[in-house]
């Protein structure tokens, strides 16, 4: 028979191409990658093969017997390989090695191919699917066999292809249905004329395509940096776990991108995330490195080398220490980074991407001059995070949160005139959680607008009831969050729920924790000056627990400062600490500020602070935070024991 080898002859050179521009980029080591390379050479295999059995068969009719035989084997056994090849790779591009119909379809296709490995090793013997004869090549009684086997595997693949339809665009499914669909016309069309060679040549032009439009890398990469993106990460990481073995991570957190967004730009503060990328994909070309979104990004190992993770890690913090320049400015950034041993930790992908996060979380003293390595216990403390979102939602919606009252007493006239309004939180099954933990957790996911709100409303409701003027209370201090604060209608809210309530400006007083100072915002203060023209004031809350105090006092518009409980309590127990707490009460005092000192738990410190000019003394000494009730009943029993600060504690 006079074959056409031109389709052959084409094959190996589209396969050719494909391998060359397949392995000529930077390959990350997943299942689709294995499974698609593992295909692409086994129709490389398989065109070449048929290609030069069918020049022996034509150019080298007396060529031995046996290389015949052992050479026409071979194109069969890869031809088998090539659907074998072919229905691994659609399982790992369509994720689906882990259904039912992976395990009942896995069964049918080895079974296939054993058979089929069978009859065409007994073929020198049996003749099942080919022999010589008279130097002729003829088809075998189980020829047919061969291809309709290869049929319903590819059937198979079609229809896994289907059933999965929807993780694909319109094109990478095109490419799936009619490439398979072509695949199937190919193999017809070479039994019913076998001298038209078109299933390798089918088969090189259909892997082009999976190259160009299902194998591309731009599912996995980051188009602005260039570089791999956290769903190519995900399937690595996915693909080690599933073989259960080991790898490292190092992740770094960029800070200082806000300051390029809010005064460069986002196109400028874009340039900047590709400078990075591009530097520390050039430090290690042998690591690939991922872009996780916003301002993370992770180098991967291929082990737990724990001396080759820190190096990494050291070279990102030198890095760090230079300037990157953008457009001729310098720019500084700081980088937060965290290692991770997989084996150490033994959790799901997604727990190991949620204790990457929470651990990036923890406050910047934690990364300073250290590796900083994600511990097994902080999935423990990202599902408590977990929990107590949860509580806070049900909190919101059914209006659980508590609004506690602690009094706060003044010296000059020698009674309580103002509140200081706490919010509580408890749980059937978390029972008590506390401000220091629900906080932090509410402003990283957007509730504590709410929550603010909710208590802000809370407040103006008890002072419009008439209860806490009659009691001599003068205001409530109510507490503003770093969120509330950056809010530029902050104004405008409040205002409207005093109009609301009737609830006059001069009975409330705003704290601001003294962390705000690192964040300049005119807004701020535009808002301040308008709810004190109204006769609202602020007050200064945590003042001694920061580095920037002085500059604190004099950006802000405060009336009151209140010293931090862990100042006071220093000041207690160290003389040069209590040299500074005089120094810093006779400056406030000098500004024509009030002073209200916090955590004061006994006679004694009631009795220094009063005599170091302190206004305004608050503490369990006085009394715990408590509830609107017990704060009312607080005021009426308990309060007028306390005149002159002459009740001792636990008397009566």
């Amino acid at each position: 028979m006079q074959y056409v080898i031109h389709y052959d002859i084409a094959a190996v050179v589209v396969f050719t191409f494909i391998i060359v521009a397949f392995y000529g980029r930077r390959v990350i080591p997943t299942r689709e990658n294995h499974s698609f390379s593992a295909f692409m050479i086994v129709g490389m295999a398989v065109a070449a093969l048929d290609l030069l059995s069918c020049l022996v068969m034509e150019y080298w009719p007396e060529a031995p017997l046996v290389f015949s035989y052992v050479l026409n084997i071979l194109v069969f056994v890869s031809i088998n390989l090539l659907y074998l090849t072919y229905y691994h790779y659609i399982i790992t591009l369509t994720r689906n090695y882990k259904s039912k119909f992976w395990v009942v379809t896995r069964v049918l296709v080895n079974a296939i191919f054993w058979m089929n490995i069978i009859l065409e090793v007994l073929t020198p013997w049996l003749h099942t699917v080919f022999y010589f004869e008279n130097g002729r090549y003829l088809h075998g009684k189980f020829y047919v066999v061969h291809f309709i086997s290869g049929g319903v595997v590819l059937i198979i693949c079609m229809i896994l292809t289907f059933y999965t339809r929807r993780k694909f665009t319109a094109v990478q499914n095109s490419i799936a249905y009619f490439g398979t669909m072509i695949f199937i016309l190919a193999v017809v069309i070479q039994f019913i004329f076998p001298k038209y060679l078109l299933m390798p040549f089918a088969t090189s032009v259909y892997t082009l395509a999976v190259l160009l439009g299902l194998q591309n890398p731009a599912e996995f990469m980051d188009p602005n940096l260039k570089i791999y993106n956290l769903d190519a990460l995900a399937a690595l990481m996915d693909q080690r776990m599933d073989e259960k073995k080991k790898f490292g991570l190092l992740v770094f957190s960029l800070e200082g991108l806000n300051f390029v967004d809010q005064f460069m730009g986002l196109d400028n503060s874009r340039e900047l995330l590709k400078n990075v990328a591009k530097e520390c994909r050039n430090y290690r070309k042998d690591l690939h490195i991922f872009y996780l979104g916003k301002e993370n990004f992770a180098y991967f190992f291929q082990d737990e080398n724990e001396r080759e993770i820190t190096e990494v890690a050291d070279w990102l913090r030198w890095r760090f220490l230079s300037t990157f320049n953008i457009k001729g400015v310098k720019v500084n950034l700081t980088a937060r980074v965290c290692g991770v041993k997989y084996s150490e930790l033994g959790c799901t992908r997604n727990e190991l991407i949620n204790a990457i996060d929470y651990t990036l979380l923890k406050e910047e003293s934690k990364f300073k001059d250290k590796l900083l390595w994600v511990e097994s216990d902080e999935n423990d403390a990202f599902r408590r995070e977990g929990m107590v979102l949860h509580v806070l939602q049900k909190a919101l919606l059914k209006k659980e949160f508590e609004v506690y009252y602690q009094p706060i007493y003044s010296v000059k006239s020698g009674k309580f005139v103002t509140a200081e309004a706490l919010v509580r939180l408890r749980d059937p099954e978390l029972g008590f959680i506390s401000p220091d933990e629900f906080i932090p957790i509410a402003e990283r996911h957007g509730l504590i607008l709410q929550i603010g709100e909710y208590v802000f409303k809370q407040v103006c409701e008890f002072i419009a009831s008439g209860e806490v003027a009659s009691r001599g209370i003068e205001y409530i201090e109510v507490n503003l969050s770093m969120v509330q604060c950056m809010q530029k209608n902050l104004y405008e809210e409040i205002s409207s729920i005093m109009e609301a309530y009737h609830v006059p400006s001069n009975m409330l007083d705003f704290e601001i924790t003294e962390t705000f100072s690192s964040s300049d915002n005119e807004a701020l203060v535009q808002n301040m000056n308008m709810l004190i023209s109204k006769g609202a004031t602020f007050a200064a809350d945590d003042f001694g627990t920061g580095f920037a105090t002085t500059t604190y006092l004099m950006e802000y518009p405060f009336k009151i400062i209140k010293l931090d409980k862990s100042f006071i309590w220093k000041a207690m127990e160290d003389e040069n600490a209590m040299k500074i707490l005089k120094h810093t009460a006779a400056m406030i005092k000098s500004l024509n500020m009030s002073i209200v000192a916090e955590g004061v738990e006994t006679l004694e410190q009631a009795e220094i602070l009063k005599e170091m000019g302190v206004d305004f003394l608050q503490g369990f000494y006085f009394s715990k935070p408590v509830s609107r009730e017990d704060f009312v009943k607080f005021i009426d029993e308990e309060a007028p024991k306390f005149r002159n600060l002459k009740m001792l504690p636990g008397e009566s």
